[in-house]
């Protein structure tokens, strides 16, 4: 897979590339740096003050670990040099098509910015208004956007420099218009891409060195009398197409139950790099299990456990691996 994916996607060099190919590129290269770096500028990269902006925070794994950015924050310096705190909006994923040049290059290797294979990126909309939703008193003229979280990581080269076709999390542009701001509430248009937060993650509690094939989970639940009509379900981290999931439950007459969760994929799952097309990270080994709120946080933690016992990994073989140990934890302490 990988000579073969050196074969059909190596390219020239640029200078050698006929117009048309020059153009694509260029669009590729665009696109990479959408979806999987940090962005270059603000979506829109003008707008008046009062006016929402939707920010790239980089990929998802490259950038955040496949963590949740963690106390971020937001400001703005305007060109008089006064800086204001932003009243952050919903913080979201987004996933490039797997067909798209974003994918297709990091599958090759050949992207030049240590993208990931079916990564996608973290996104923020952040209102240029105070903690009360007026509208800051921006000068106009160019400004710029400082991003802070405790969990960021960002991409160097071998010399250990931020990558120059991506952007800085500590230096955005933004030019500031006058005029009224819109009112759209662009916010909530993104609400609905956002998780709900009303779901636990079951993973490795610890890395590893093997490649693993795949693991097995066990969850029991004490009571099923604050389910919903829709029931709770089971979904992969990944978004990996060669990670594979299921899961089944065994109910009891007395309203409690058991979730039988197995994930595995044929190529493995690896902590090393570059990893086959096909393979995993070590990430991809994690489950959600979505409760769909009714009784709300508490009462699903106490609900909800893992039955670490019966839980385990595999290796390639298929063989148990002993001394690794599954974890669950629930959205709000991620």
């Amino acid at each position: 897979m990988k000579n073969l994916n050196r074969l059909t996607l190596s390219r020239p060099p640029l200078s050698r590339l006929p117009l048309s190919r020059l153009v694509l590129a260029a669009i590729a290269l665009a696109i990479v740096c959408l979806s999987g770096c940090v962005q270059i500028a603000s979506i829109p990269s003008y707008a008046r003050s009062g006016d929402t902006v939707v920010l790239g925070l980089g990929g998802i794994s490259r950038n955040w670990n496949g963590q949740r950015p963690k106390n971020l924050q937001v400001t703005i310096t305007d060109s008089a040099a006064h800086t204001y705190n932003l009243k952050l909006g919903v913080i979201f994923q987004a996933y490039p098509d797997y067909l798209s040049p974003t994918n297709v290059m990091s599958l090759d290797g050949e992207d030049g910015v240590k993208l990931q294979p079916y990564d996608g990126g973290w996104f923020i909309s952040a209102g240029l208004t105070d903690s009360s939703g007026a509208p800051l008193p921006l000068a106009l003229g160019s400004a710029t956007l400082h991003i802070t979280a405790d969990n960021y990581t960002a991409a160097v080269d071998g010399q250990g420099q931020l990558f120059t076709q991506e952007g800085n999390l500590a230096s955005i542009p933004l030019e500031i218009l006058s005029g009224a701001p819109s009112n759209t509430n662009a916010t909530t248009q993104f609400g609905a891409y956002d998780n709900s937060g009303t779901y636990f993650v079951v993973r490795p509690s610890s890395a590893s060195t093997a490649t693993l094939g795949g693991a097995y989970y066990v969850i029991n639940y004490q009571s099923d009398s604050n389910f919903s009509t829709l029931k709770p379900m089971f979904f992969p981290v990944s978004h990996n197409p060669f990670v594979k999931m299921d899961y089944k439950v065994q109910q009891n007459s007395d309203g409690s139950g058991t979730y039988y969760v197995y994930i595995y994929n044929p190529s493995g799952f690896t902590a090393s790099s570059p990893r086959d097309p096909k393979q995993g990270s070590l990430q991809d080994l994690g489950v959600n299990l979505d409760y769909y709120d009714v009784g709300g946080a508490d009462a699903a933690k106490a609900n909800f456990s893992l039955d670490t016992a019966n839980s385990y990994f595999i290796d390639s073989s298929g063989n148990k691996i002993t001394g690794m140990q599954a974890q669950m934890l629930h959205s709000s302490q991620l």
